[in-house]
């Protein structure tokens, strides 16, 4: 925790050092001294607080999703599964060493496996589904703010970029739905790529992972039709 707090000082030091590097011709922006010695002590406050409601509401996805799909649920463990999600977010390439991490924690407490993945990856779907709906119901509401614009080519980049982005971020969950709705075409797929992978000699044993790979996807399915015959819970 020290280490990670002080890496996260030096790079609000350099952030502040490299603004005013970029912007010394315009006369640049305060010093990061200079930014602590006027800042608002309770808007502070408010930042942190919103951190911490942030994680809680993070632990609590968790815990209704162990609940739901287990029986068995601890908000300890819980919380301490998004703490761990969210760390190893921070200090890997592309934000993708939460999960794995996250995964062997949860087994270590006395889920399977199986459990484990579903748990995650049902986190994962939920999370995805809600920000393609929150950010597509701000983008469509939104839009006239495009109108400030002059540049008709400038305001037509934006608005292509906008729904190029909403339709990859999308992609996720509708993959994530497909495993749910078409289980032996998505099933294949996945078998596919384990025999080319076979046949390229990454994968060493075929039909183990294929197992395993089949096994996965029926537990993950089954854990996200229980989240949605709970429409509560899901919400």
């Amino acid at each position: 925790i020290i280490f990670l707090i002080i890496i996260c000082g030096v790079g609000i030091w350099f952030l502040f050092a490299l603004t005013n590097e970029f912007n010394k011709d315009n006369g640049g922006i305060k010093s990061l001294s200079e930014a602590i010695r006027d800042m608002n002590g309770w808007m502070f406050l408010l930042a942190i607080g919103v951190l911490i409601l942030y994680m809680m509401t993070d632990g609590l996805k968790y815990y209704v999703i162990t609940k739901t799909a287990t029986g068995k649920a601890k908000l300890r463990i819980s919380f301490k599964a998004a703490m761990l999600g969210k760390f190893y977010d921070n200090i890997t390439p592309s934000s993708t060493g939460g999960q794995p991490m996250q995964i062997i924690y949860l087994s270590k407490k006395g889920y399977s496996i199986a459990d484990s993945t579903a748990i995650v990856i049902t986190r994962f779907f939920v999370q995805m589904f809600a920000w393609v709906f929150v950010g597509g119901f701000f983008m469509i509401a939104g839009s006239s703010s495009l109108s400030s614009i002059a540049d008709p080519a400038g305001r037509t980049t934006l608005q292509v970029f906008a729904w190029v982005g909403l339709g990859m971020i999308l992609s996720l969950p509708l993959l994530t739905l497909s495993f749910i709705f078409f289980p032996k075409l998505t099933g294949a797929i996945v078998r596919f790529f384990l025999r080319v992978g076979h046949k390229l000699h990454i994968v060493k044993d075929k039909d183990k992972m294929i197992e395993k790979a089949n096994k996965g996807v029926d537990d993950f399915v089954n854990s996200v039709k229980l989240m949605c015959t709970k429409p509560l819970s899901f919400i």
